[in-house]
C-alpha cells in the first residue's frame, strides 16, 4: 500500500539527514514515492525514489542490481541506494541522475515529433534494448512513460523495475503479464516465460509507431496486437523515409524470428540523425 498520508519532503529531509538537499515532490511515481534532490557527496541533481511492501522491494533490489552493471548514456545511471527506516517502516532507496528533458509519452500528446528526433530515439532504446540482452535481460516494459527525451536531443530508458533475467527466477507468478497493455508482444501476451530481446523490439516498433502517429496506432487495444500490429507504417504519415518504414513494419511482426536483429535497426536509424 502506498505511504498515507504520502511522505513529505520535511521526512525525506528528516529521515536522510545530510545526504540530500533541496528536496522537492516529483509528480509521478508508481510503485513508490519520487523526489527531485541534490545528492550531497556528489553534487549532483538526482531523481530519488521510494519503495514499500516486501514485493516491490524485491523488484526494486533486482533493478538496483541491474543498473550497478549496466552504465551507458541509453539507460538512467545509478548514483546511490540503501535501506532507510520512514514511519518504522524498512523502505528501499534508490537515486538516479536526474533527466533534463520530457517524457516522451508528453511530447508525443504535444506536438508533431520530427524524423530525425524519432529516429534518433529508435537509435538510443535499441542500443539500451543491446545493453541489457548483453546482460541477458529482458526489459518487458518499453513504452513511452518509460523513455525520456533529454533536452539536447538523445533518449534515456529510465525503468528497470519488471526487467528480469533469463536466467533468474521470475517474481511474477506462472501466467501473470507484468507491463503496460497495448506494448507487449504477442508472446509477452500469452505469457511465455522465456522471452527474448525481439519481445522488447516489438514494444520499441509499437512506440514509434506512436511517435509518428501522435497517438498509439491500435487506441492501446492489446487484442488487436495478437497477431502482431495491423497498422502499416507509410499509412501514418507521408514523410517517413522508406528504410524506417520497412524496418519499424518488421519490428511489429507477429513472429519473434521474423523481427529484425538490433544491429539492423540501429544501421537504419543512424541513416536519419
Amino acid at each position: 500500500m502506498p505511504f498515507d498520508p504520502p511522505l513529505s519532503c520535511e521526512e525525506i529531509e528528516a529521515a536522510f539527514g545530510e545526504l540530500f538537499k533541496d528536496v522537492t515532490l516529483l509528480p509521478c511515481g508508481g510503485q513508490g514515492a519520487v523526489f527531485k534532490c541534490t545528492h550531497q557527496p556528489s553534487n549532483e541533481v538526482v531523481a530519488l525514489k521510494i519503495y514499500y511492501t516486501d514485493q516491490v522491494q524485491q523488484r526494486t533490489q533486482r533493478e538496483i542490481d541491474l543498473m550497478k552493471r549496466i552504465d551507458a548514456d541509453a539507460i538512467v545511471r545509478l548514483v546511490v541506494s540503501g535501506e532507510i527506516f520512514i514511519r518504522n517502516n524498512k523502505c528501499i532507496f534508490m537515486a538516479t541522475r536526474f533527466i533534463h528533458g520530457k517524457v516522451l509519452s508528453e511530447v508525443i500528446t504535444q506536438n508533431k515529433i520530427e524524423i530525425s528526433v524519432i529516429a534518433k530515439c529508435g537509435h538510443y532504446i535499441a542500443k539500451a534494448i543491446q545493453l541489457l540482452w548483453a546482460e541477458r535481460i529482458v526489459h518487458r516494459d518499453i513504452n513511452p512513460k518509460n523513455i525520456m527525451l533529454k533536452n539536447e536531443g538523445s533518449a534515456v530508458l529510465i525503468d528497470l523495475g519488471i526487467a528480469r533475467h533469463i536466467e533468474l527466477e521470475a517474481l511474477t507468478m506462472p501466467g501473470c503479464t507484468w507491463g503496460t497493455p497495448g506494448y507487449f508482444s504477442p508472446e509477452q501476451a500469452r505469457a511465455v516465460r522465456q522471452l527474448s530481446y525481439k519481445s522488447d523490439i516489438f514494444a520499441l516498433g509499437i512506440t514509434l509507431q506512436e511517435c509518428l502517429a501522435g497517438k498509439h496506432p491500435v487506441n492501446r487495444r492489446q487484442d488487436l496486437l495478437l497477431n502482431g500490429c495491423p497498422i502499416k507504417t507509410n499509412t501514418i504519415r507521408n514523410d517517413i523515409p522508406q528504410p524506417m518504414v520497412k524496418t519499424i513494419d518488421s519490428m511489429v511482426k507477429f513472429r519473434a524470428y521474423d523481427r529484425p536483429r538490433i544491429e539492423e535497426i540501429l544501421k537504419t536509424f543512424e541513416l536519419f540523425i
